[in-house]
């Protein structure tokens, strides 16, 4: 196994959070969230949380403001940052990853602390094509938190036996001119003419 790529992605979730004031919360996690991230999600969506009214999204016209919504309600922050951290996430990994796949967010799901037992972050790739699987080994994560920044970093490695390459197309034959193979008959007949002559000559 060898290094398939490194990728680096940061996001600001001020950034995150005017998308989701724009386009709406549902729209980016339907585009980002694989099927149990979106479930896990969901469970954010059952507590209760206020999220940024009509007149209140009028007045959140620049970062600084949003950033001053995201410390007021922390409970609209958890989900801001669910989104966030699997939106750097998943960039990190289309750049560890582009040399031999383009992965799909969907088929990408993260698992933080927590999600999966007392082990360490992890990152799945559930292509769904079976045959991109193989050429992906596994893929390691780290997230980092910065106050209103989350830095992402993913290392791909190669698979443990690589997919065999197609086999090389066989050259066609090349065409040979008529009139060379005309000439390359009557050589050969003038060749076994002198043959038969120069035996009967050596006849007793």
């Amino acid at each position: 196994m060898g290094i398939l790529g490194i990728g680096v992605d940061i996001v600001k979730m001020s950034r995150i959070a005017s998308v989701v004031i724009r386009r709406g919360e549902r729209t980016l996690a339907y585009r980002i969230l694989s099927h149990r991230e979106a479930q896990n999600f969901q469970r954010l969506a059952q507590d209760v949380f206020s999220t940024p009214g009509e007149h209140e999204q009028e007045t959140l016209h620049d970062a600084l403001q949003l950033e001053e919504w995201l410390t007021k309600d922390s409970r609209w922050h958890r989900r801001i940052r669910y989104l966030g951290v699997r939106w750097a996430v998943k960039e990190a990994a289309f750049k560890a990853m582009n040399a031999v796949v383009r992965p799909a967010w969907k088929e990408l799901t993260y698992e933080s602390v927590g999600d999966w037992g007392n082990g360490p972050p992890r990152l799945l790739y559930q292509p769904e094509e079976e045959e991109n699987a193989k050429r992906i080994g596994k893929l390691f994560v780290s997230v980092s938190h910065d106050g209103d920044y989350v830095m992402a970093q993913v290392l791909a490695e190669t698979p443990n036996v690589l997919p065999m390459p197609d086999p090389p197309a066989r050259p066609e034959p090349a065409q040979v001119p008529l009139a060379q193979r005309l000439l390359s008959r009557k050589s050969k007949r003038n060749a076994e003419f002198h043959r038969a002559s120069s035996l009967e000559y050596e006849k007793p």
